[in-house]
């Protein structure tokens, strides 16, 4: 299975053993409330870049993928509030497809299954028949209808699963450029917030070297302007300087110690 994060009992939906089970949403995202970063796509750039850092990291197969930074201390995530409310007006795609998730299929890499964390607290098998049931609608959104096939709101998740693993295929490739013309370089960051000089920093990140990027040849630029990657550096490189507004979200500082400016 791809990254889990915070999928604690990830389970392949089987439309036999889940055939009864409904789904409820959650109130809020603090299952999210101690992850401090979050895989994001290269779609999601624009969008990313107005609230948070976005860094770059290898993982041992030598892949580059694209983070969204939430926190500048381990194990807190400035995103989510004491209630669990999201605290910015974009939530990553990563975060918004939980609980659910695609699975590999074993000796099958063409095609994925859908899974679903069971310990979430969303899902529940419908109530037994009673005769109260015909006067009470069941809770949640079925999953199966009852000739087993997903309900309307499953093809949906199905349906933003596949363009999520669709999107995460196109940003690797893309990123991967980054690692061959070695454009990549150790982001080591040291902040001291203004409003009480506590210090934070910022290790175990890449970011593109923008001395690298401007001695590219005119034809690599243009393959990076035609591929879109060229924008999506310099939507990253202007994400940077987010590092300073999230820190003064580290530890909730009143709104009187930080300027509208630097929130």
């Amino acid at each position: 299975m791809p990254q889990m994060l915070f999928y604690n009992k990830p389970e392949v939906l089987d439309r036999t053993r889940h055939a009864k089970m409904r789904f409820t949403p959650l109130a809020g995202y603090q299952f999210a409330a101690k992850v401090a970063s979050v895989p994001v796509m290269v779609a999601e750039f624009p969008l990313v870049c107005r609230r948070y850092p976005i860094g770059f990291v290898e993982d041992p197969e030598g892949n580059v993928h694209a983070q969204a930074i939430l926190s500048v201390v381990d194990g807190v995530n400035a995103f989510v509030g004491p209630e669990g409310q999201w605290s910015a007006t974009y939530v990553p795609a990563f975060i918004r497809r939980y609980p659910f998730v695609m699975a590999d299929i074993p000796n099958d890499k063409s095609r994925f299954a859908i899974a679903i964390d069971t310990d979430s607290g969303c899902f529940a098998p419908e109530s037994p028949e009673s005769p109260e049931a015909t006067e009470t609608p069941a809770k949640g959104e079925p999953l199966f209808d009852e000739q087993g096939e997903p309900a309307l709101f499953l093809k949906n998740q199905i349906e933003f699963l596949s363009r999520f693993h669709g999107e995460s295929q196109r940003s690797q490739s893309l990123l991967k450029s980054l690692k061959d013309e070695c454009l990549l370089t150790p982001l080591n960051l040291d902040i001291t917030r203004a409003a009480d000089k506590a210090r934070f920093g910022v290790r175990g990140l890449l970011a593109v070297d923008e001395k690298k990027l401007q001695a590219l040849s005119a034809e690599k630029v243009h393959a990076f302007l035609n591929s879109g990657l060229l924008a999506a550096i310099y939507m990253h490189l202007i994400s940077l300087r987010n590092f300073e507004s999230l820190a003064n979200r580290t530890g909730h500082l009143s709104d009187e110690a930080v300027p509208w400016w630097a929130k």
